[in-house]
């Protein structure tokens, strides 16, 4: 009997958490941010977004390929991923440098985000 409560309880445990995401939305990594229980100022973000290390004409670059996102070439598409991810990975390390932490629940990290979790793993300490 205490093995099938166990069994019920782990399923209706991990159903609830995951209802959370299927009907609320899986919120975005950058969401998870958070220094002293606090998220992200916007000062902060102004901050990191004004010291990237991209140029002004790769930001200007990205916000064009971004705003013509669905009608971009296949070397357009390649090119919007590569500046992203070069604006998301500097973004990251100066969230981290100016003292933030990256602080998943698991249940985020258990709903198909477990890649994203393994690479964030360096910004969590």
């Amino acid at each position: 009997m205490t093995k099938l409560s166990i069994i019920l309880a782990s399923v209706f445990f991990i159903s609830g958490c995951s209802l959370k995401y299927t009907f609320a939305g899986v919120p975005a990594s950058y969401t998870f941010w958070n220094k002293n229980g606090k998220k992200v100022s916007h000062n902060d973000s102004k901050y990191c977004r004004d010291n990237s290390v991209l140029t002004k004409e790769e930001k200007n670059r990205l916000s064009d390929l971004f705003d013509r996102f669905l009608n971009l070439t296949k070397s357009e598409e390649i090119e919007y991923y590569s500046l992203a991810r070069k604006e998301r990975e500097d973004r990251e390390k100066c969230l981290y440098n100016l003292g933030y932490r990256w602080k998943p629940d698991l249940i985020w990290c258990l709903y198909n985000n477990s890649e994203t979790c393994k690479e964030m793993e360096k910004y969590r300490k």
